[in-house]
């Protein structure tokens, strides 16, 4: 999908399975995740490097959200949206 779409619950994978078992690109070595890489980056590198469509989904209050709509924050700036929006909902 491109930034800023979300994904259909159809096209989720198992969870039980490794990114190995389900890539379409096999290539050897490491990606690497950093809290100052945008959703729209990390969905994109997956997809470049393993040809895999991934859709990033950050807790509010008790559901999990699509990031659609944040897709170019940060992972840092989703971690901390959810930890606020866990912790109002814990008061």
């Amino acid at each position: 999908h491109d930034a800023n779409e979300g994904s259909m619950e159809a096209d989720h994978l198992d969870a039980e399975k490794t990114i190995g078992e389900v890539r379409t690109i096999h290539n050897k070595g490491e990606m690497e995740l950093k809290s100052n890489m945008s959703v729209a980056d990390l969905e994109k590198d997956f997809f470049d490097k393993y040809g895999l469509n991934v859709q990033v989904f950050r807790m509010s209050k008790d559901l999990w959200l699509q990031t659609t709509k944040t897709d170019q924050w940060t992972l840092a700036e989703q971690n901390q949206r959810g930890e606020e929006e866990s912790a109002f909902t814990a008061s």
